[in-house]
């Protein structure tokens, strides 16, 4: 660099730039002829990803330095470089050069060597698998050091395997049948007495998925602020509200759309509940103790069932089932609905057409009134365009590029281009950094 810059250069970036062309880029011996001499001292010493770097730069500086050579003649010297050196990959390049057209050019091969290297990378990662050693006391080993496997010494033909060590004779259910525990009770954890009983999540889980024969049933909760339904048929008076309901998790609030009156008939006692919230969402019916009970209560609990008492007279009574207190109630006649004279029949169906409703006695609806109807007969537009007509490839290229995508492809390439010749439907794809 010091004869590069001097005076002159240090004043004019134009003839800094022209020297720097000149020393470099110049098409003179001294420039090409380095060049070309690096590239036929260049050998292929085993490692494929070295060879593949070395190869790019190399010819970087000769396509820079204006060198022109034929490209498959460039192609077949890099092959040559590989076949000469080692003959361990003449298989590989006989297959490359027998899959390659007669018009290869250099990056064809160095991409078709980078495919050999990822695969032998996939392949090579593949065989690095752990194997987990076992202690000899627990597991016998096959001869095999590479897959090996655990042996099971099962109890059968009413006998107990001596070889078993999970278990002892007394206990084997093969030599003893009676002690083998029923299915239906073989998950459930048992008391200190030999009774099974349910986790509290397995007892909501219960209440909430097996429905009871009566028509409604409710919880009667001591947590609970206000009564809360889930039905929108129970109220009366009703008003729409739209407010949040706090739960013990922050994140899975309940939504109360509407307040009213609930009246409720349990056991031919009728009840009528006040400002009860409507929750759509809600899995149970439930009724607030306190909000219910403006007076001292008794609760008396007998097996199976509860009875809630005032002034030594029983007001309500249920069903304790999971620990929970379950009362069941029926809808009184006067909130129940009549369902209207001329029901949506189309809608009910699952939008039939006019010919279908005339089959069942039903009336017709006009073809524009269902907008479900109207949106699923919609139709896109046919294209007419047309690609410019060709008369030989590469006269008209279409490239997309897809990405970023996440993960990335092994090499670290979020983006990949696709190229289509439309004269010979020659399809190719570039990886993209």
């Amino acid at each position: 660099m010091i004869s590069i810059v001097d005076g002159l250069t240090v004043k004019s970036s134009k003839a800094l730039w022209a020297k720097i062309m000149i020393k470099f880029a110049s098409q003179t011996v001294t420039n090409r002829g380095p060049t070309w001499v690096h590239w036929e001292c260049l050998k292929f010493t085993g490692n494929i990803e070295e060879y593949i770097k070395e190869c790019s730069n190399i010819l970087f500086d000769i396509a820079g330095i204006g060198i022109s050579l034929p490209p498959d003649i460039m192609a077949y010297s890099i092959l040559g470089k590989i076949s000469r050196d080692s003959s361990q990959y003449d298989h590989i390049i006989n297959s490359m050069v027998l899959s390659m057209n007669s018009n290869i050019n250099p990056q064809q091969v160095l991409d078709k060597l980078s495919e050999l290297l990822r695969h032998k990378n996939s392949k090579r990662d593949a065989q690095k698998t752990p194997i987990k050693e076992e202690n000899d006391s627990s597991a016998l080993l096959t001869a095999s050091d590479q897959f090996p496997y655990k042996l099971t010494y099962i109890c059968k033909n009413s006998k107990h395997n001596i070889k078993n060590t999970t278990h002892k004779a007394k206990n084997c259910w093969a030599e003893h049948p009676e002690l083998r525990p029923p299915p239906q009770n073989r998950y459930k954890r048992k008391t200190s007495e030999g009774k099974t009983h349910q986790t509290g999540m397995e007892a909501l889980f219960t209440t909430a998925c097996n429905p009871s024969t009566s028509p409604f049933s409710l919880v009667i909760d001591c947590g609970a602020t206000h009564h809360m339904f889930n039905n929108r048929s129970l109220f009366s008076n009703f008003s729409e509200i739209n407010e949040s309901i706090s739960t013990s998790d922050p994140s899975s609030n309940l939504m109360c759309k509407g307040q009213g009156t609930v009246k409720i008939i349990i056991d031919k006692n009728s009840f009528t509940l006040l400002n009860c919230l409507f929750v759509p969402k809600l899995t149970k019916n439930l009724v607030s103790l306190l909000d219910l009970c403006k007076d001292p209560i008794t609760i008396a609990r007998d097996n199976s069932t509860f009875q809630l008492s005032q002034n030594d007279q029983t007001f309500l009574s249920g069903q304790l089932i999971n620990k929970l207190m379950v009362v069941f109630f029926n809808q009184p006649m006067a909130n129940l609905t009549e369902s209207p004279s001329n029901p949506p029949w189309h809608l009910h169906l699952g939008h039939p057409s006019n010919q279908v409703l005339k089959s069942l006695g039903l009336k017709p609806i006009d073809n524009n009134s269902c907008d479900t109807c109207t949106r699923g007969k919609m139709t896109a537009l046919p294209f007419k365009g047309h690609f410019v007509e060709v008369t030989k490839p590469l006269d008209c290229l279409h490239l997309d590029v897809v990405g970023p995508i996440s993960p990335p492809s092994k090499s670290g390439h979020p983006y990949f281009l696709t190229i289509v010749d439309q004269y010979t439907s020659f399809k190719i794809v570039r990886f993209l950094k």
